[in-house]
C-alpha cells in the first residue's frame, strides 16, 4: 500500500471518530409568557419516540386527578426517548375577543382528540422522568339524560400508561350539590391489572354549578374496594383567558387543596385548572402537584397542561 494510500486511510479514520465521539448539541426549548395563559409551553409536532421498558410504576395505585398519569421508569440500559421537534405556538391577535365563560353546562363536550401542550417532571426514589411535552386527550362514551342534558362522558389519556376518567354532570332543583363530577378513574399500566378508583358517593366534584366568582365547596369520594379516599376543598377564582395556540378562551379558574390517601398511601394534591362549560366541560388548561408517599415511598409529580385548539380532531371511523 503506498504512502498517499495510507494517509487517507487515516485521515478517514480520524474523521468518524471524531464525528462518533464530539459533543452532541443540546436542545434548548424556549417558553414564551403569554399575559393571557395561565401557564405556558410549546405545542410539538408528533415524531416517533422510542418507548422506554418499563419497571414497575412506582405510584401506579395513585390516581392522577384530571392530567396525564405520570411516566413509567426506564428498565436498565434502555436508552432516553428523543426529544420530539418543539413548534412554537402562535400570540392571539392584538383584537381578539374570547367568547365568555358560561355559567352551566348546556350542551355535552364536543367527542374527539383534543391536543395539548404540557411540562413536568415526576420524581420517585430519586429518579426523575420528565413529562412528555404533548399529551392527547380523548372525550368519548358521551351519554345523555332523557330530557336531552349532559349525563356523563370520558376522558383518555394514553401516554405511557392509559387512564381513563369518568365525569358526570350533576343537577337538579336545588344547587346545593350541582356541578361537573369524577366517578371513575381507571389506570391501566399495561400488566392486565387496571387500578381502579371508583366511589360509591356522588364523586369528586371539580366544580361546582352554576359557576360564579368566590364559591367554594368540599367534596369527599371514597372508593370501599380500594381503600382510597380522595378530600378536596375547592374554590372558583373568577374567569381566565387562555392562548390555545392563536385562539384566545375563556374558563372559570378554580383552586383545589386536599388529600388522596389508602394502604400505605398519603398524597397530598395541589391544582389550578381552567373549565370552560360553554365547552361542554372541557378543561383547557391546568397545573396539579401531587407528593406524600405511596408503598412506602415517596412520590412528586408537577404537571402543566394548556389547550392547543378547542376544535378536535374526529375520531376514527
Amino acid at each position: 500500500m503506498n504512502a498517499v494510500r495510507r494517509r487517507a486511510i487515516v485521515a478517514i479514520a480520524l474523521s468518524l471518530v471524531a464525528g462518533g465521539c464530539g459533543p452532541k448539541p443540546g436542545l434548548e426549548v424556549g417558553l414564551k409568557d403569554y399575559s393571557t395563559d395561565i401557564l405556558f409551553g410549546s405545542p410539538v409536532e408528533a415524531e416517533p419516540i422510542p418507548v422506554p421498558l418499563p419497571t414497575q410504576s412506582l405510584d401506579a395505585g395513585v390516581p392522577s386527578l384530571i392530567v396525564s398519569p405520570p411516566p413509567l421508569i426506564a428498565g436498565p440500559g434502555t436508552p432516553p426517548p428523543r426529544p420530539p421537534r418543539v413548534v412554537a405556538c402562535p400570540d392571539p391577535p392584538v383584537d381578539a375577543v374570547a367568547k365568555p365563560a358560561a355559567a352551566r353546562i348546556s350542551a355535552a363536550p364536543a367527542t374527539g382528540t383534543y391536543q395539548y401542550r404540557q411540562s413536568g417532571t415526576f420524581v420517585a426514589e430519586s429518579r426523575q422522568v420528565p413529562y412528555p411535552p404533548q399529551s392527547d386527550r380523548v372525550v368519548t362514551n358521551v351519554t345523555s339524560n332523557q330530557d336531552g342534558t349532559l349525563d356523563t362522558f370520558d376522558v383518555v389519556i394514553k401516554d405511557q400508561m392509559t387512564q381513563t376518567t369518568t365525569y358526570k354532570l350533576r343537577g337538579g332543583v336545588t344547587d346545593l350539590f350541582n356541578g361537573l363530577y369524577i366517578t371513575k378513574i381507571v389506570t391501566d399500566v399495561g400488566d392486565g391489572s387496571p387500578r381502579v378508583f371508583a366511589p360509591v358517593d356522588l364523586g369528586l366534584r371539580i366544580i361546582a354549578l352554576p359557576a360564579a366568582k368566590n364559591v367554594a365547596w368540599q367534596s369527599s369520594a371514597t372508593d370501599p374496594q380500594g381503600r382510597t379516599n380522595f378530600n378536596v376543598n375547592g374554590t372558583i377564582k373568577g374567569t381566565q383567558q387562555v392562548n390555545a395556540c392563536g385562539t384566545l378562551l375563556q374558563g372559570w379558574e378554580v383552586s383545589l387543596t386536599g388529600t388522596i390517601t389508602g394502604p400505605n398511601k398519603n398524597v397530598t394534591l395541589t391544582a389550578t385548572y381552567v373549565v370552560a362549560p360553554q365547552m361542554g366541560g372541557v378543561i383547557i388548561a391546568d397545573s396539579v402537584t401531587q407528593q406524600g408517599t405511596d408503598e412506602g415511598k415517596p412520590v412528586f409529580t408537577q404537571v402543566s397542561s394548556v389547550l392547543n385548539s378547542p376544535t378536535p380532531k374526529p375520531l376514527p371511523g
